[in-house]
């Protein structure tokens, strides 16, 4: 989960940039919904709970030996999230 770290904490910030202080249901909605984000992959715009499912499997397959490296997503942010901060 470390690699997607950073989407989590820039949402957080987000949120707190724009007053919402306390955890509240639409908090937790906000947070839930960057889950479904799109990502750039090797396949093209990807979720992130798509791209965390991708990277255990690889992972577990590099243990195994089936592979030689995990299933990163490319590097960025999630598209949503990227073009939030060019409206800042």
């Amino acid at each position: 989960m470390e690699p997607f770290r950073p989407i989590v904490d820039l949402k957080v910030w987000q949120l707190w940039r724009n007053e919402e202080h306390d955890v509240t249901p639409e908090t937790k909605r906000a947070l839930v919904r960057t889950l479904y984000d799109d990502m750039q992959s090797e396949t093209g715009a990807t979720p992130v709970t798509v791209c965390v499912q991708k990277l255990a499997t690889s992972i577990a397959q590099v243990y195994l030996g089936q592979r030689d490296k995990p299933d990163l997503p490319l590097p960025g942010l999630p598209l949503a999230l990227a073009s939030s901060l060019q409206d800042d």
